[in-house]
């Protein structure tokens, strides 16, 4: 048996301040590009895994990567989470966080971690 194949791309969410500073229509716009972009990406992939047989399904978020990300595999109710990683160590990922060490702490589903390349 076959599954579905889920694919989620986060946006991350406007930073109200930030959007204060450099005019708040044209943090809205750059907000639409960005997820156009992460449809046009998905629908890409989708496409790909869908002329080889696979059934998949794409969802867009916007907010913080690892709550999304566990949040949709929840409401998805996937087996698994598969996700590629930057693979950063030491005091990169202490300094820029770690989406994948987040979501393996908040989820007792099984996660593949694939390192980016």
């Amino acid at each position: 048996m076959r599954g579905r194949i889920v694919l989620l791309h986060v946006v991350p969410p406007i930073n109200p301040q930030r959007a204060a500073r450099i005019n708040e229509p044209a943090a809205y716009r750059a907000l639409e590009r960005a997820y156009a972009k992460a449809w046009q990406y998905l629908e890409r992939l989708q496409k790909r895994l869908e002329r080889r047989g696979r059934t998949v399904r794409t969802v867009v978020r916007s907010g913080r990567p690892a709550e999304e990300i566990v949040g949709c595999a929840r409401a998805e109710r996937v087996d698994l989470i598969a996700m590629s990683t930057h693979g950063r160590s030491g005091l990169q990922r202490a300094l820029l966080g770690s989406v994948a060490q987040a979501v393996l702490r908040s989820t007792r589903l099984p996660v593949l971690l694939v390192t980016a390349r």
